[in-house]
């Protein structure tokens, strides 16, 4: 059962638990456990310094200290009401100082733990992890950059996993078919892109020297390639700049600027 936190955290109607460190495989990180407990600490002393100062100003109002109360509310009350809220601080305070006690302790007590974390360094989060034997194989992986037929933007990043396609697939015809199954699934959720042909599915690739990729094995890491509806490669287009010039004439109407558009003559040879 995971335990109620201490009743000077709790700040709503709901009672907190806690806490707890949820695991992906890896063991207890005890530099987690500090920050946590070094924020919890850091927030009760946020609120044990306002509560003795205001046990100040009630010790100064019950003994007629008066020119030393600043809460001017705390005048306008009885001895009676006074000696509550002085005892109710006086709680307050004794219950911040314990709760920080305790996650002092805490701390210490994470010590040993905290030393074995610095000495493992980066390799403290991981040890977990087993080492594969010299002689295993790794699934091969592949990253393309995707682009669509004549453009040079709105590149997608795929990472695509040759080994399943080579598992899936018996020869070079049925693997590119396969590929281009999987570059389509990518690109139905990438944001702005639609087909450049009449086909909804991709029926070729090309390299960037426009010649067509008829294997996925003569990829290589990190190649830009695009991305064909059934229409042949195309030239990537290259922006052009259009610039139309205007003449304007200037008048002057009653202490009033007028400016408007004239026909822009041309004395051209």
């Amino acid at each position: 059962t995971v335990p109620l936190l201490d009743k000077c955290l709790q700040n709503s109607f709901t009672p907190l638990r806690g806490p707890v460190w949820v695991s992906k495989g890896e063991g207890f990180i005890p530099s987690g456990a500090k920050a946590y407990i070094q924020g919890i600490i850091w927030a009760i002393n946020q609120k044990l310094k306002p509560a003795w100062n205001y046990s100040k100003q009630v010790y100064h109002a019950l003994n007629g200290c008066t020119g030393k109360v600043t809460h001017k509310s705390l005048l306008s009350m009885t001895t009676g009401e006074l000696y509550k809220i002085s005892e109710n601080l006086d709680n307050l305070i004794d219950e911040l100082r314990a709760t920080i006690k305790k996650y002092n302790s805490q701390l210490s007590k994470l010590s040993p733990q905290l030393q074995a974390e610095k000495g493992h360094c980066s390799g403290f989060v991981t040890q977990h992890i087993k080492k594969l034997p010299t002689n295993s194989t790794l699934s091969k992986g592949l990253q393309i950059k995707v682009y669509r037929n004549g453009l040079d933007t709105g590149e997608v990043v795929m990472y695509i996993n040759m080994k399943a396609i080579e598992k899936e697939t018996g020869n070079d015809k049925f693997m590119m078919d396969k590929f281009l199954q999987m570059i389509r699934q990518r690109l139905q959720y990438s944001p702005g892109h639609h087909t450049s042909g009449l086909n909804l599915c991709p029926t070729k690739l090309f390299d960037e020297n426009g010649q067509e990729i008829k294997n996925p094995h003569s990829l290589e890491n990190g190649q830009k390639v695009w991305v064909s509806y059934g229409e042949e490669y195309r030239t990537i287009s290259k922006p052009f700049l259009c610039v139309k010039f205007d003449r304007v004439r200037g008048i002057m109407d009653q202490d009033q600027k007028i400016v408007y558009k004239t026909p822009l003559e041309y004395d051209g040879p």
